[in-house]
């Protein structure tokens, strides 16, 4: 494989249910393999993020926005619909509380169940019993639980990714 002419840290992984290991790149050969392994895992946030837009937040196979400014769009919509989301009652309970956030999935469940209770609320009018709205609310809530999010950084720590004093040979200069 080529180096592109420049130094490269490999770590190979292979988990147990693994049959072909996964190998981890750095271009910054003074961080020690222990912080590489855990910066990796902040990659997948971003795939949380992508599974959120694309399944959750409507921007899936119905997207017709091509290229750079298409995409760009598509970006700002969603960023909308999550800042959008930090003033639904829940949410803002949960932040206000410095608790970690609900998801954008579970919220959004949520949302479209409360909009049929509404629905069912405003159709039925006068004749709905109180008492049998209460118990569906409530069983509602237990088959569509709020879960908490991945996507933000509550409970987690970024690891202190120093260079190794043995490794800072190899730090490149930036100029």
């Amino acid at each position: 494989m080529p180096s592109h002419n420049a130094k490269r840290f490999v770590i190979a992984m292979q988990y147990p249910d693994e049959k072909k290991p996964r190998y981890l790149l750095a271009s910054d050969l003074s961080w020690r393999t222990l912080d590489i392994v855990q910066a990796y895992f902040f990659r997948w946030l971003i795939e949380v993020f992508f599974e959120d837009w694309k399944g959750h937040e409507g921007w899936g196979k119905l997207t017709k926005h091509t290229g750079e400014d298409g995409s760009r769009s598509s970006l700002i919509l969603s960023l909308l619909l999550d800042h959008a989301l930090f003033f639904h009652h829940h949410q803002k309970a949960r932040l206000e509380n410095k608790l970690p956030a609900w998801s954008v999935g579970s919220l959004s469940q949520r949302i479209h169940t409360e909009a049929l209770v509404q629905f069912v609320q405003d159709f039925c009018g006068n004749e709905i019993n109180e008492h049998k709205l209460d118990k569906l609310k409530e069983r509602i809530d237990n088959i569509i639980p709020l879960n908490p999010s991945t996507k933000h950084m509550s409970s987690r720590t970024f690891p202190q990714m120093k260079p190794s004093p043995s490794l800072e040979r190899f730090r490149k200069k930036v100029a």
